[in-house]
């Protein structure tokens, strides 16, 4: 994504449109992709504070969301890893 970034930002990228229109569509979706996994990883710490604060108050109300989020959570990977 450096390499794209560093690419437009030198004079006369955009001299050749469908070369650069195909090195900005690349780097968007890199961005989206790292944005998805971004957000995984977010979730996944929720998750592990969401299952600490379960035992630590022995809390087995929050078992049900905990496995809502997990499923979530595995579906979102699952759907990255196509």
């Amino acid at each position: 994504m450096e390499r794209a970034s560093a690419e437009i930002e030198q004079p006369g990228f955009w001299d050749k449109l469908d070369y650069a229109q195909k090195v900005v569509k690349e780097k968007k979706q890199m961005e989206d992709t790292i944005l998805k996994w971004e957000k995984l990883d977010a979730g996944i710490n929720d998750l592990k504070d969401m299952i600490e604060l379960a035992e630590m108050e022995d809390d087995e109300g929050l078992a049900d969301s905990i496995l809502v989020d997990f499923d979530s959570l595995k579906n979102d990977i699952q759907a990255l890893r196509l």
